[in-house]
């Protein structure tokens, strides 16, 4: 990621989890966004300027959702933290609306956060295409 080589990105989730087929891999991706901003926040943030909610997420392991908490962000110095964030902060807001969003059997609170549907502008291709315009779309 730090290089912007997808090539070595689908190598690297093959051997995390091999044959997981285009739907896999934008899922892991979009877990990733989430690991990718906690190590933001425990790298590059005063973590008494984060919410709990960010507090929780820089020290959460779930390895289920590809977190693994302190350790794997103290693997990245800031500058390399502030990089990888920049690079999946686009998927991250494309997954995010306005609406609060509530749903039967989700046992975690309220979210912004899209959880059953993944915007249909949302693909490897435009992801990495926002690596040059910071955004996914148009």
């Amino acid at each position: 990621m730090l290089a912007k080589d997808t090539r070595a990105y689908h190598a690297a989730l093959d051997v995390l989890h091999s044959g997981r087929g285009p739907k896999g891999v934008l899922k892991s991706t979009i877990c990733f966004s989430k690991t990718a901003r906690h190590i933001y926040n425990q790298r590059c943030q005063e973590f008494d300027s984060l919410s709990q909610f960010e507090q929780q997420g820089v020290h959460q392991v779930h390895p289920m959702t590809l977190q693994w908490g302190l350790p794997l962000g103290e693997r990245f110095s800031p500058d390399e933290a502030r990089l990888l964030w920049q690079r999946f902060k686009p998927v991250d807001d494309i997954m995010q609306t306005e609406e609060v969003q509530v749903l039967p059997g989700f046992q975690g609170r309220e979210t912004r956060y899209l959880f059953e549907e993944v915007p249909v502008e949302l693909t490897m291709e435009s992801w990495s295409a926002s690596w040059e315009n910071g955004r996914i779309g148009s």
